[in-house]
């Protein structure tokens, strides 16, 4: 699996995300990688349930995967075309990995 340091990390300033919480070191490494984000207020939402396509941007991301764009939509869930996460979700299916969630983004 993938085996970031995470022993000196950068603070992603994400207002619901303390340096206090359990996760806070995990969070904020793989905001500084690049494979999460927050919302546009500065928000993370650590409690948040997490949608499929956001499951899939990060597998991507983090394994570094091509998105794929040249497969049908198969998931009526990503309707939208030009989220990011649509052609993230359709490389995890074109692979056959299927993207079973948690139920919030801490878990």
């Amino acid at each position: 699996m993938l085996k970031f340091d995470t022993s000196h990390v950068k603070n992603p300033d994400f207002k619901d995300v303390s340096t206090n919480n359990g996760y806070y070191k995990a969070i904020a490494t793989l905001a500084q990688k690049g494979i999460i984000g927050g919302y546009s207020d500065g928000r993370y939402g650590p409690n948040d349930p997490i949608k499929r396509g956001q499951m899939a941007s990060i597998i991507v991301k983090a394994f570094d995967l091509p998105r794929s764009t040249n497969i049908e939509n198969p998931f009526k869930d990503l309707e939208i075309f030009y989220l990011p996460s649509h052609g993230a979700a359709r490389s995890l299916k074109r692979r056959d990995i299927h993207t079973h969630c948690p139920r919030h983004k801490s878990e």
